[in-house]
């Protein structure tokens, strides 16, 4: 049967749920779930029984069954459908209360359904078990983050129950976070409790974030500590793991991290024997890293579960081979950051950068992956560190991949599609995703395929006009109209850029003073007469919608946000897109230079800025498509962590409200080469650059001094190229501690 399509000879409208006993917690809770997800997508109210009757159609649900010796692993499950003699009967069953719940997962995910109607395929008996045994994410009830501080106990609860059906088994809150409970439902103390009873009705583990950020050695604050942490164990109702990081926050030596551990755990198994401590290394320098092995070769601690993996800390094969077998190895890898964090999008759009910021809807599921394949087989598995559900799709894309790291990425977007939106858009759901993340791909400006994006999403919101009231839905309507927006404003403001420098370059015949006027004028056509106002008003709908049904918080003043950094995305769609505030700066400075002669040399500056004449180059470095001379190294699929392929940093001054050149904005520290070939051989070169820390750079391998040298933001700085090098005909130039931004050769 062609997928998406429904038959009425595979239709199983009035199923009766059968479970062996209501004492049997697993199984009840696996059956409500199912009976509540199929009432929620199609209406039908399937019924939950004990007796093993003779149903037309019943699905059965068991847990405790020896299928170890057919495949079938803890948390596993095997599910079998036979449609015949007119019925169906379908068998869920698993070795333990897990599986159960995680069989459910998969044949909600199975199924193409519609209003009134369950479709599933003729015959089938597939047998499943996890790959990694910890498969989870952090969902933190803490003002930081963009979302979840503002969730009510029954948000929690139906989303963690649906990373549970693609396979999640452990959540992790951060119970001790102090900060602004402003948009709380609940106190942090009694959601903790919350969370944790979530967790153990749904048999999921529930860990914990507690950080030491305190001085270890101030015997006050500790003994504090240790009273805060004994009451939050002894509160708290179920609690499988503690992790405290080394560092973020943190700067104590293992020294005094490893007796507190200790001496926590005395209290911790008094109520959770089988609960264990993790240890991060986070920003430990090589001294601690030895003293944390030693200790760990030399005691064997008890209380140790494993270490965890994450930004700053050693690299995962040292850190797996160092570590004794007996304990785990745990990432935290951060799915929920697109610059200045662990895995930054690679060559990001500089536009995109400065607006969609650190936490905006960012699914990318082949980049992540790619990061999940390469780092899972060092590791016991894993739980995301997450701060908002922006960051949705990923969670789910690693839920599958821990699950079975070879699963075909494109099912497992078709699974989401089917699961949480519609089963006849699976396939189109998933096609809409890649592109999305295909729009973060290249230069903004050459990618017209952003357009294409938009109107595919545009298509598939007129065929479910239903689907406007799903936040899920909303972050992908958002995101395809957020770069859609920012590309069409970077096309017309870089337009009306190019239109000032035409005006520049006739102000020795207007006069200086002219020029200067009808360029303003030109350059305040981005505020009187904008561009995509109407993609505008709808991204700031959803932005509405997506806080009033989920408390995301996309703007600082209108929606609370904590910080610009934490997802405040709305508060920069109007940032300019080309450099209209530096050149008002600049206008005014040169408007009060003594003299007409001086003010034109002024604009010619500026007017030849990106344009160093016949002979000579200029490259924005970190700028996909004003960066042609900067050699790019392997692609994210061989080198996910850009090792070789070194990625632009992109500066936050002022929270990104700041006046400068928007090439400052963005730095490349250590670039593979800039390379110019066929030069001229007889002529002589400078080589110019605008950066920080900037000091020598090499040309043809040779160290070389500036003669121009200043360190203010957006100075020159001015090399002689050796003669040597311009007689060999082509340049090569590479930089290291210095940041640098821009980079001309210029030929005198």
């Amino acid at each position: 049967m062609p997928v998406n399509a429904l038959s009425s000879e595979n239709c199983i409208n009035d199923a009766v749920i059968v479970i062996r006993s209501q004492n049997i917690h697993s199984e009840i809770v696996a059956a409500q779930v199912l009976s509540e997800e199929v009432e929620k997508r199609t209406g039908l109210k399937w019924t939950i029984d004990t007796k093993q009757g003779n149903y037309k159609n019943a699905i059965f649900l068991s847990s405790g069954n020896s299928f170890k010796s057919n495949g079938l692993n803890p948390e596993g499950y095997n599910l079998k459908i036979n449609m015949e003699d007119g019925g169906c009967r379908i068998s869920i069953s698993a070795l333990d209360a897990r599986g159960v719940l995680f069989g459910v997962g998969k044949f909600l995910r199975l199924m193409e359904w519609s209003k009134g109607e369950v479709s599933i395929p003729v015959h089938l008996d597939i047998t499943r078990s996890p790959q990694y045994p910890i498969r989870g994410h952090q969902i933190g009830y803490r003002a930081t983050a963009n979302s979840y501080d503002a969730w009510t106990p029954e948000i929690y609860e139906q989303y963690i129950r649906d990373l549970a059906m693609f396979g999640t088994n452990s959540i992790e809150n951060i119970p001790l976070h102090a900060g602004d409970e402003s948009m709380m439902k609940v106190t942090p103390e009694k959601m903790n409790i919350i969370i944790s009873q979530i967790c153990d009705k749904y048999d999921l583990d529930y860990w914990a974030w507690v950080p030491a950020g305190f001085d270890l050695s101030d015997e006050t604050k500790r003994k504090q500590a240790i009273s805060k942490q004994k009451k939050f164990f002894d509160e708290t109702p179920r609690l499988d793991g503690v992790f405290l990081p080394g560092g973020d926050p943190g700067s104590n030596h293992p020294k005094l991290i490893m007796p507190y551990l200790t001496e926590l755990y005395k209290y911790l198994v008094v109520k959770h024997p089988k609960a264990k401590l993790w240890l991060s290394l986070q920003d430990f320098d090589e001294e601690k890293i030895d003293y944390v092995f030693e200790y760990i070769d030399a005691n064997m601690p008890e209380w140790l579960g494993g270490l965890v993996l994450g930004p700053a800390t050693p690299p995962i094969a040292e850190m797996r081979k160092r570590l004794p077998e007996k304990y785990r190895l745990r990432d935290y890898p951060d799915v929920t950051h697109s610059c200045r964090s662990q895995y930054d999008v690679g060559w990001w759009d500089s536009a995109l950068a400065r607006t969609l910021g650190r936490e905006c809807p960012n699914p990318q599921p082949l980049y992540y992956s790619t990061i999940h394949n390469w780092s899972a087989p060092y590791t016991d598995g894993f739980i995301s560190y997450s701060d908002g559900m922006h960051d949705d799709l990923n969670k789910v894309l690693w839920s599958a991949k821990g699950w079975d790291q070879q699963a075909d990425i494109r099912e497992i977007l078709k699974d989401y599609g089917r699961y949480f939106f519609r089963s006849d858009l699976a396939e189109s759901v998933a096609d809409g995703i890649l592109a999305l993340e295909d729009n973060w791909v290249g230069a903004l400006v050459q990618k017209g395929s952003v357009e294409t994006t938009l109107r595919f999403w545009e298509y598939l919101n007129q065929m479910a006009p239903e689907l406007e009231a799903n936040w899920r839905w909303q972050l992908f309507m958002l995101r395809a109209r957020y770069d859609a927006y920012i590309r069409n404003r970077v096309i017309y403001e870089r337009s009306l850029e190019e239109q000032v420098n035409e005006v520049l370059g006739k102000a020795s015949e207007t006069g200086a003073e002219k020029a200067i006027k009808k360029s303003e004028e030109i350059l305040n056509l981005a505020i009187t007469e904008p561009v995509a106002s109407d993609l505008k008003a709808e991204i700031e709908k959803s932005a509405q919608f997506l806080y009033d049904s989920m408390g995301y918080q996309t703007s600082v003043k209108k929606y609370h946000a904590v910080g610009l950094n934490r997802g405040a995305i709305i508060d920069y769609l109007d940032m300019p897109m080309n450099n209209r505030l530096w050149l008002e700066d600049e206008f005014a400075r040169i408007s009060k230079l003594p003299s007409e002669a001086e003010k034109i040399k002024q604009l010619d500056v500026i007017r030849n800025w990106e344009k160093p004449g016949e002979g000579s180059f200029y490259d924005d470095l970190g700028t996909l498509d004003r960066s042609t001379h900067v050699v790019r190294g392997e692609g994210l699929d061989t080198d996910p962590l850009m090792k070789r392929n070194p990625n632009p940093g992109y500066w936050y001054w002022d929270e990104g409200f700041n006046r400068l050149r928007l090439s400052w904005l963005v730095s490349m520290d250590e670039p593979i080469a800039a390379v110019y070939d066929n030069i001229d051989a007889s002529a002589e070169y400078d080589v110019w650059v605008t950066g920080y820390r900037v000091a020598q750079i090499k040309v043809n391998g040779t160290w070389v001094d500036p003669f121009v040298f200043s360190d203010e933001k957006g100075a020159v700085v001015k090399y002689h190229v050796p003669a040597e090098a311009v007689r060999s005909g082509k340049i090569v130039l590479n930089w290291g501690d210095p940041e640098l931004t821009e980079l001309w050769l210029i030929k005198k």
